[in-house]
């Protein structure tokens, strides 16, 4: 005989004791074998993946280490400042947008300097066709007048 595969000389053992295929103990045997050589395989595998863990790691194998990290780095540090920038523009957007809606709404004399008051527009029209329009500013609000 050549050489036998284990499944092979399994099933010659189980008929050579007289465990047929047609005996239920043959199926239970036999799944029993197949687990066996299935964790035999895996802890051949794992003994294999640690011996090449243990090996040395070469000059090429740590550059390329290094460099794919270096990579990651400038694409993770690009994304977080990108994302960063992008958050201050929209927020700039937005408090811009808050503030003129506000001032839009109110449309009253608004704090232009500390202690100076600015109202609407006052818009002036002269005999030739042209208009003077302006924003007065007052250091001093006017008295209101009954």
């Amino acid at each position: 005989m050549a050489s036998l595969s284990p499944q092979e000389r399994f099933a010659a053992q189980l008929a050579a004791a007289g465990i047929s295929p047609e005996k239920p103990l043959y199926a239970v045997l036999w799944s029993m074998n197949k687990a066996a050589l299935a964790a035999q395989g895996a802890a051949n595998a794992a003994l294999e993946a640690a011996r090449e863990g243990r090996k040395p790691l070469t000059q090429e194998e740590l550059r390329t280490m290094g460099t794919d990290l270096f990579q990651w780095l400038v694409h993770y540090w690009k994304q977080m400042n990108r994302r960063a920038v992008a958050i201050c523009a929209a927020g700039a957007v937005h408090f811009g947008a808050a503030c003129g809606v506000t001032g839009w709404y109110l449309k009253g004399p608004i704090t232009v300097l500390a202690g100076i008051k600015a109202a609407a527009q006052e818009c002036q029209d002269y005999p030739d066709g042209g208009r003077l329009c302006r924003i007065p500013v007052w250091e001093r609000m006017p008295t209101a007048q009954r």
